[in-house]
């Protein structure tokens, strides 16, 4: 799931993100993991300069099946296809069958 927050045009120096991953994804270990594969896939799919948004990747279970058997090929997979989701759509983040975020500026996708 990946949720986008834009921001002000003088705050928008750089893209920020921010990883959630759940304890059901498994230990510590695991979990650090994950963060560390998503963030590499992220940033190198996203150009940092292009800093007008915020992005919250929030790793479900099935990513890190995949990351486990595709590693970090199947994670940039994943981040493009969530990225590709979330791409220009100007609604506030909701998507057929989901409850929108309500917060001003964000969007989600899964």
């Amino acid at each position: 799931m990946l949720y986008r927050f834009d921001r002000q045009q003088e705050d928008a120096a750089v893209v920020r993100l921010g990883v959630s991953v759940s304890k059901k994804l498994g230990d510590a270990v695991a979990r650090n993991r994950v963060k560390r594969v998503l963030k590499e896939a992220f940033w190198s799919t996203v150009e940092r300069e292009a800093g007008d948004h915020d992005f919250v990747l929030v790793a479900r279970p099935e990513v890190g099946r995949v990351i486990e058997q595709e590693g970090l090929a199947g994670a940039i997979r994943c981040v493009e296809q969530v990225l590709e989701e979330s791409g220009g759509s100007e609604r506030s983040g909701d998507r057929a069958g989901d409850q929108g975020d309500d917060r001003p500026g964000s969007e989600r996708s899964t």
